[in-house]
């Protein structure tokens, strides 16, 4: 007689856990509200806030591309689909928003290095 027949405690347990496996394997999927979609267009948003638009026009339209792609994919149903999609366009939205910064970044030192040979010439008695 095996070692689980003989012990009543050791079957029941051995029985609610098989069970309990079972179920839980067999129970379907739930989808995802499609909060991976609003994660990817808060990103993108970000990009949109830093100024894109005016520094990263191409990446920012891809990034919107890749989002608006990634909706249809999720309302037909393709959630892995959506997700690849949506992380590429998020991905891509961090881009625009870092090459946004970079070139502010740019203006910055650009608008100094005027301001310090303005001072420079100032002070030698320079004229322009």
């Amino acid at each position: 007689m095996p070692l689980l027949m003989k012990t009543p405690k050791i079957f029941l347990a051995w029985t609610v856990l098989s069970t309990a496996l079972v179920l839980g394997a067999c129970t379907p999927q739930i989808r995802d509200n499609g909060s991976f979609l609003n994660k990817a267009e808060a990103t993108v948003k970000r990009a949109l806030d830093s100024g894109a638009a005016d520094f990263a026009p191409v990446e920012l339209r891809q990034a919107r591309e890749k989002l608006a792609q990634a909706r249809g994919e999720y309302d037909a149903g393709s959630e892995s689909a959506a997700r690849w999609t949506a992380a590429e366009g998020a991905i891509t939205g961090r881009l625009a928003r870092f090459k946004t910064l970079a070139a502010r970044k740019r203006q910055a030192v650009h608008q100094t290095r005027v301001e310090l040979d303005r001072m420079r010439r100032e002070l030698l008695h320079e004229t322009p």
